[in-house]
């Protein structure tokens, strides 16, 4: 509660929709329930790391980048919103970042 939680994911629609059938069915949330916004390449016709998908999602979540948190697997992608303003953690595996909240 006391941080916005936001995803970004390159993904398509196909995975998309099993990933959410998957959490639902496994835990009895709804990805919506987990985040305050989901922004998928998809539905914006970007992906990372292009820097106009990052700053659609920073303009539309009306995010400061000093004061955001960028957490991903790749180092491209991480440079390019660490290029942008934000803190970025570069996660090699799933578990590491969860010690951070």
């Amino acid at each position: 509660t006391k941080f916005r939680v936001f995803m970004l994911s390159n993904t398509n629609v196909i995975h998309w929709n099993y990933s959410c059938s998957e959490l639902a069915s496994s835990i009895g949330y709804r990805m919506e329930d987990c985040f305050d916004g989901i922004f998928l390449s998809y539905r914006m016709h970007l992906t990372k790391p292009d820097v106009r998908l990052f700053h659609a999602v920073q303009t539309e979540a009306s995010l400061l980048a000093e004061e955001t948190l960028f957490i991903d697997d790749s180092v491209e992608n991480c440079k390019v919103a660490e290029s942008i303003g934000f803190q970025v953690f570069h996660s090699r595996c799933p578990e590491d970042w969860f010690t951070l909240f």
